[in-house]
């Protein structure tokens, strides 16, 4: 049932619905999970969705199944990691962006050289391909420890081997960066995935509401149409309706009775708000919804938090783990040596009451300004300065893509929020926890987790 406005059509997918059990409400809400769970994870399950993340063939991981994105941290599958030198360096370009945005990845790594990291890590596999298997995938507890077992004669110096895992976990949190920035564009331009789909540049949830209200009323025709009783059901002709949910909806309707028919009560309204729920946050907590209608999704997710500023808390605590992370790997060889190998790191410091220093504030506007552009891709990242100024300058549409004006502060607004927002959240806590609170469940989604991939699992 497409339906056409102003700025593009949009339309339920029907593919693989299925209502077995007859036009009850719970019958359409199991239909409709169902459904929405295989357009979530895609036909391949849930497992192969989150593995597709670490596929360097894909350059757009905002295209992905939505249900990619729910398992933190993402480690890589052993099928993935590279054999050869030249491919290991186009998966840690990966990790840093899907679509090798040159620029980019120069910005993300000023403190060293990619190139030069990638040898390191390939003479690594000399020493141990084990080391190097968990290494490459961002389990560094377990390399950690591995390097420990070795013979003393064997290892080498500690503290260059503390640099590479050191900037391998870097990049772990770039890619954490690029992940968000590709959930939350996702939030906008595919909040149900391809069960609902449009051509929309931004998908609102009025929007999805709407249509669901006009799936609902179709689903109400078709088991009031096809009464078995009235003999003319084979007659009937509902346009607008996919002819194998016409053709299933006709079985259904000559298999019930009338009364079963005229009570069933379609509310599916109410239901696709926590279907789109795909990015869950705190556990157990289900989308939650005021009065008011959110311009997106990812503000229904998060409790209000705009897509931009939720983007800045991100990229302010990758800013933090730039500072941070090589103490954290220093910690945890400490912990390692010991003999303490289940000890669990902390998160990253809180942003304090000072905020961030002037250094850090202007590098965090600058990889917000370019995160936008390469990733989020929404409809306001570029420069509050225009063509025509560029122009008087000599500079061409390229430049103004590419380069950003500390002095223009377009992601002003947003990032004051998320400093704000931040100081206001303190210190995060890890999932169960007893001081875990609704709102550390967004603080989690939106986090780098360097601490999760230094730390070995507890197990329950």
């Amino acid at each position: 049932m497409p339906t056409k406005g102003t700025r593009g059509r949009t339309q339920w997918n029907y593919r693989g619905f299925t209502l077995s059990k007859g036009f009850r409400p719970e019958a359409v809400e199991q239909a409709f999970s169902e459904t929405f769970r295989n357009y979530r994870y895609g036909s391949s399950g849930k497992r192969a969705a989150h593995e597709q993340l670490f596929d360097v063939r894909i350059d757009d991981l905002a295209k992905v199944p939505l249900g990619a994105f729910e398992k933190r941290p993402s480690v890589a599958p052993t099928y993935v990691i590279p054999a050869q030198e030249e491919h290991l360096g186009d998966y840690c370009r990966h990790l840093l962006d899907a679509g090798g945005d040159r620029d980019y990845i120069e910005l993300l790594t000023p403190s060293f050289s990619l190139s030069e990291h990638v040898e390191e890590l390939w003479e690594i596999r000399s020493l141990s391909l084990e080391i190097y298997r968990e290494i490459v995938r961002g389990r560094f507890w377990k390399a950690v420890e591995l390097w420990f077992a070795l013979p003393d004669n064997a290892r080498p110096g500690q503290s260059q081997f503390e640099k590479v895992v050191s900037r391998q976990l870097l990049l772990f949190c770039a890619f954490e960066l690029q992940l968000a920035a590709c959930a939350i564009r996702a939030s906008f331009e595919a909040p149900l995935g391809e069960l609902f789909s449009s051509t929309q540049k931004e998908v609102k949830e009025g929007t999805i509401r709407r249509e669901s209200s006009s799936a609902e009323d179709i689903l109400k025709v078709v088991s009031s149409a096809f009464d078995p009783t009235a003999g003319h059901s084979d007659k009937i002709e509902i346009k607008g309706i996919p002819r194998a949910l016409r053709q299933k909806a006709k079985k259904i309707a000559e298999s019930m009775s009338d009364e079963e028919l005229k009570s069933a009560n379609f509310q599916l309204g109410k239901y696709v708000p926590r279907l789109s729920d795909c990015w869950s946050h705190a556990p157990g907590e289900e989308y939650q919804s005021s009065g008011k209608l959110n311009a997106h999704f990812f503000a229904g997710w998060t409790g209000g938090i705009n897509h931009v500023e939720g983007l800045a808390i991100t990229v302010i605590r990758f800013v933090q783990a730039e500072q941070h992370v090589a103490d954290m790997v220093a910690t945890a060889f400490e912990a390692v040596l010991n003999d303490e190998p289940a000890e669990r790191l902390g998160p990253l410091p809180s942003l304090g009451a000072d905020g961030l220093s002037d250094e850090q504030k202007n590098r965090a506007f600058e990889i917000l300004h370019h995160v936008r552009r390469v990733h989020l891709r929404d409809t306001r990242w570029r420069s509050r300065t225009t063509s025509a100024d560029l122009r008087r300058f000599g500079k061409d549409a390229d430049y103004e893509a590419r380069h950003f004006d500390l002095q223009d502060r377009a992601g002003l607004a947003p990032m004051r929020k998320a400093t704000k927002r931040l100081m206001a959240w303190g210190q995060r806590y890890r999932p169960g926890s007893s001081d875990w609170k609704a709102e550390h469940g967004v603080y989690w989604t939106l986090d780098v987790l360097p601490e999760e991939r230094l730390s070995r699992p507890t197990r329950t």
